[in-house]
């Protein structure tokens, strides 16, 4: 796939869909501007505004915002039961599915069965009311556990990479505050590394690194970047994400002291500017290695089993408990106990299985499959926002407000040779 180098914007059908996108003019091999007119944009945009529900917005199946004041209130019992939830919790409907075959097998056989005395009763009740303050102890420390994980992967993964490339951003507002080709290029090209770099994080947890040409089709990739990144990512145990910093620290590098004539030696005062990028350079990597750690790393096997086993063994327990006791209401026809009985079978076990099920979801938020996964493409399109903002805000011709862009010169540099 050929990329123009000039000339206007060219439509490229996006894989998967009809819908026809513009690409983003491309000038000395970088993005020149991304705004509304920009098939970047619009997409994000689409996919995200088209999936407004009430209390929330979503962007594909994840959840961008909600309304905190409707969520703990009544109306959540209608949100539990819209049809985008309950397809996220097929595991759990498989769940009670088979502990409903559970409870109908021990209710038969109880019911025909001689009734049980009132000491095994007894002893069978206390079984059940062990398990239950054990499963909330124990969840309460798991449910921690994994939004624990869950905010460090987002504040302190995505939320780095994110905090570092808007530092860099305002620094070449700055630095390279005109609206010439020449500055524009620069900027747009760290920007589009960056929101590359964000959305390749999720291609390597996913384990799709080697589809690449959605990105192409989104203007975020170059096809000579592509050739770069694609015999990489058929390798074990790389990086793609991190590959794209070292992109970037390479291009400030070379505009502290490349070739002029190849748009090097452009950076006001490299020996003090180039560290300084750098260092924030460093930093976005840094927050990439660490949201890996998490994601490469998991809570240890033995953990997630225990308490997985503590959960099934209480929630089969119920079950027999629970169809002793209705075996003893039927025979009786004490209706009474039976609808009692009939509200703790049904909410323990879901409870606990819903916690259960929950917390293994952020365990790894990066899927972009449930609800509690992180909306990556919103983030995409935000962190392109909120950049090209401080670049509208800053640079030529519209700001800065007290007056003109500086213009750098007088800056000592040695000659290129």
């Amino acid at each position: 796939m050929e990329m123009p180098t000039t000339g206007p914007a060219t439509a490229v059908p996006v894989a998967g869909t009809s819908m026809q996108m513009q690409m983003p003019l491309v000038r000395d091999g970088a993005a020149v501007r991304y705004d509304d007119r920009v098939g970047l944009d619009q997409e994000y945009q689409r996919e995200w505004k088209e999936r407004v529900h009430g209390a929330m917005s979503h962007y594909r199946r994840s959840v961008w915002k909600y309304k905190a004041e409707s969520v703990v209130g009544p109306r959540v019992l209608i949100i539990s039961l819209r049809s985008h939830w309950i397809q996220t919790r097929k595991s759990t409907i498989v769940d009670v599915f088979v502990l409903s075959i559970i409870f109908a097998v021990a209710l038969v056989t109880f019911y025909y069965s001689p009734p049980l005395s009132d000491g095994q009763a007894t002893r069978l009740k206390d079984l059940t009311t062990d398990f239950h303050g054990l499963c909330t102890f124990l969840l309460g420390f798991y449910l921690n556990t994994c939004l624990s994980r869950w905010w460090a992967i987002r504040a302190d993964g995505i939320g780095g990479l994110w905090g570092n490339m808007d530092d860099i951003s305002l620094l070449l507002s700055t630095f390279f505050p005109s609206n010439s080709e020449a500055d524009e290029a620069v900027r747009d090209r760290v920007l589009r590394w960056g929101v590359l770099s964000h959305e390749l994080i999720y291609k390597q947890v996913m384990g799709t690194s080697d589809e690449l040409l959605d990105l192409m089709h989104r203007g975020l990739l170059l096809e000579k970047e592509r050739q770069i990144l694609q015999p990489l990512a058929a390798q074990e145990l790389c990086s793609l994400p991190q590959v794209v910093w070292s992109w970037q620290v390479s291009f400030i590098a070379h505009l502290a002291y490349g070739d002029p004539a190849k748009g090097g030696s452009r950076l006001p005062y490299p020996y003090t500017v180039m560290p300084q990028l750098h260092a924030l350079c460093l930093k976005a990597r840094d927050a990439i290695g660490l949201l890996f750690t998490y994601t490469d790393t998991q809570v240890p096997l033995r953990y997630l089993t225990l308490m997985s086993s503590i959960v099934w063994i209480h929630n089969i327990i119920q079950c027999i408990n629970s169809a002793a006791i209705i075996s003893r209401g039927l025979h009786g026809q004490d209706y009474a106990v039976i609808l009692v009985e009939g509200i703790f079978l049904c909410v323990y076990p879901m409870v606990y299985l819903s916690v259960l099920h929950v917390g293994a979801n952020m365990l790894c938020p990066l899927k972009d499959k449930n609800d509690v996964d992180l909306p990556h493409g919103a983030f995409s399109y935000w962190m392109l926002r909120e950049n090209r903002s401080f670049f509208d805000g800053t640079c030529a011709p519209r700001g800065p407000p007290h007056g003109e862009a500086p213009v750098w010169k007088g800056d000592a540099r040695p000659a290129f040779s």
